[in-house]
Formats: structure tokens, C-alpha cells, sequence
């Protein structure tokens, strides 16, 4: 049978849910899209689509997975999230070719260990199920490039993870974190890491390896200061630490030559470093909810600001009444005081 009388037996049994398919020249299937619905179960016949590169049947209350989906040999790209899954079969190794494995919004408990049996696995999102741990045979996972394990009470990652070298992108926000392995300092290819809503109160010495990053946040953990070696991560474009106890900033601050975003809301700030000055693109700063009376006469060299949040704050300096007018009378007030304290000293 081919592949176009195949999906004509497989639109019958999906009903009204139309599928979204491409051919590739030989009037083969290589990509099904089957989403949203309540088919309970992947058809049969699409076992028969040996040349499916493409399958997903996210949304479609699925309980399990069959074991002939080994039999797809050609898969690359699998999409199983938001179903009732909770274990994938031991046929699953068979899937050589898979690349992207999509298993979100499930009911996973356990960390589907077939997968680390997968030698071209370059990205697994997992997040929002019930894992309570990763496998040792995570470090068999040599060509992950992203890894998103969100909304799962781990509450630690295994030392495995440094093994995992080619990670670039790294999200595991709301997982209960209270340390960090120092093993994580080994990723050094790594270029964006969520590690907000978690129980942090510091971070191994070895996290400031990670030069390459260029998105951190850290936002809502109980972090009560940030080290110096912040200014090692040179290449940061956006770094968020809203949501915690942090009273100052370290002066290397200053150095983040690439920042652009800054986030330090719901803190306990207290001051500023003057070097916070020291940032030429900064085009947002949030610093609402904290403890700050003033600003150092620096930071009216942010240029580059366009959003500047300061509600919440004692001001004495800003007034109020600059205050409540927010950006972008606020920090062309800040502004033009810099520029005053300049034309004073000359």
C-alpha cells in the first residue's frame, strides 16, 4: 500500500482532526502533524511511513507509546508533549536518526533512560512532568546541544551533567534546586542557562567558568550577593536577579561590556557600584522594590536606557514627582544631573 492510500485509512481513524503531512519527491511522507484532539492512541498504520523524518501527536491524550514506532528508522524529529505519558519502550533505541525529542507536559516520573541510548540526540524538553532525578547515563548524551528539564522536583542534578559538553541552551527552572554541582562549570559551551525559581543561596566557583554565556537568569532564588567573578562572564546580553536578597552589586559590574538588560527587582538593594555606569548599551534596568535612598551620579551615563523601573523605592533623589512620571523623564532627570556634576568639576 502506498503512502497516499495509508493516509487516507489513517484520516478515517483520526476523524475531524485533518493531519498536516509533506511528500518529499517520491510521493513518500515525511512529516505528520496530527495535534490536539482526543485520539488516545497513535494509529497503526503510521508505522507503515518509512520514510517519516517528522511525527507529532502533541495534545492527543496519549497513554502510551507503541514499541513499532522503532520500526520509523528515519525519524529525526519526534513531538509527544502535553499527553499522559509516563514510560517510552525499549524500542525506542531503535530510533538512530532522532534528533529532537519533544516529551513536555507529560507524566513522567522517571527519566526515560532509553533515551541516553541515542548516540544523535541534540535536543530533549521534558519539563512540566514528575522527574525526581536524571540517571547516571546522562553523560552518555555527548551530542546534546539543548536540555530543558523546567517544572520537575529534582531538587539536585548529578555531576553527569558536566558531561553533557556540547550544551548550549540549559533550562531547569522550578526544580527545587538548593546547590549546584561543580561539575556544571565543565559546559563551557554553553550560552543561556534558566535557573530562576529554585532554593539557590550561592553557586559553586566553578559556574563563573562559563564565559560564553550570554543569557542568565537567576531570578527568584535566595542568592544573597553576587561574587566578583560576575565580571568574568563577559559576553552577557541579558542577566536577571530580580526576586532575591541581594543588598549590593559587585564594582566588576561594571565590566559586563555587552549587557543590555539588567534585572534587579525585589531585592534588598541598598546602593549601587558607581561602575554601573560602566555599561554603554544598557537599554533596561529594573530596580523596583528595593531599598535604594539615591543613585550614584554615574549611572546618568546609560546613554542607551530605555526602560528604567524604579517604583518602590525610598528615593530622596529622584523626587517623587520624577519618580511617578517613570521613563523617560527619570533617567533624562539622572541624566542631566550627570552632566551638571561634570561642567561643576571643570
Amino acid at each position: 500500500m502506498s503512502d497516499r492510500e495509508m493516509l487516507q485509512t489513517i484520516i478515517q481513524k483520526v476523524g475531524q482532526k485533518i493531519p498536516t503531512v509533506e511528500w518529499n519527491k517520491q510521493g513518500e511522507i515525511i512529516s505528520f502533524r496530527c495535534d490536539y484532539g482526543s485520539l488516545g492512541q497513535i494509529p497503526r498504520e503510521i508505522g507503515y511511513l518509512r520514510s517519516l523524518q517528522l511525527l507529532s501527536f502533541s495534545g492527543q491524550k496519549l497513554q502510551e507509546v507503541p514499541s513499532w514506532i522503532g520500526g520509523l528508522s528515519q525519524l529525526q524529529i519526534l513531538n509527544l508533549s502535553q499527553n499522559e505519558l509516563c514510560s517510552l519502550p525499549k524500542a525506542f533505541n531503535l530510533l538512530e536518526q532522532l534528533q529532537d525529542v519533544y516529551l513536555q507536559k507529560n507524566h513522567f516520573e522517571e527519566f526515560p533512560e532509553v533515551l541516553c541510548t541515542l548516540p544523535r540526540l541534540e535536543n530533549i524538553d521534558i519539563g512540566n512532568n514528575h522527574l525526581r532525578s536524571l540517571p547516571p547515563s546522562l553523560r552518555l548524551l555527548k551530542e546534546l546541544v539543548t536540555f530543558y528539564i523546567n517544572n520537575n522536583p529534582l531538587h539536585r542534578l548529578p555531576p553527569e551533567i558536566g558531561s553533557l559538553r556540547k550544551l548550549t541552551s540549559f533550562n531547569s527552572m522550578k526544580t527545587s534546586l538548593e546547590v549546584l554541582p561543580p561539575e556544571i562549570g565543565a559546559l563551557a559551551f554553553l550560552d543561556e542557562i534558566n535557573l530562576a525559581h529554585n532554593a539557590l543561596s550561592s553557586l559553586p566557583p566553578e559556574f563563573w567558568k562559563l564565559t560564553r554565556l550570554a543569557s542568565l537568569s537567576l531570578s527568584f532564588n535566595r542568592l544573597l550577593e553576587v561574587p566578583a567573578e560576575i565580571g568574568n562572564l563577559q559576553a552577557l546580553e541579558v542577566l536577571s536577579l530580580e526576586g532575591n536578597q541581594l543588598q549590593s552589586l559587585p564594582a566588576e559590574i561594571g565590566s559586563l561590556q555587552k549587557l543590555e538588560v539588567l534585572y534587579l527587582a525585589d531585592n534588598k538593594l541598598r546602593s549601587l557600584p558607581r561602575e554601573i555606569g560602566n555599561l554603554p548599551i544598557l537599554s533596561e534596568l529594573d530596580l523596583e522594590n528595593n531599598e535604594l535612598e539615591e543613585f550614584p551620579l554615574e549611572i546618568g551615563k546609560l546613554v542607551e536606557l530605555e526602560v528604567f523601573i524604579l517604583d518602590g523605592n525610598p528615593l530622596k533623589d529622584p523626587p517623587p514627582s520624577i519618580v511617578r512620571k517613570r521613563w523617560p523623564t527619570n533617567i533624562r532627570y539622572l541624566q542631566e544631573k550627570y552632566q551638571r556634576s561634570l561642567k561643576e568639576r571643570s
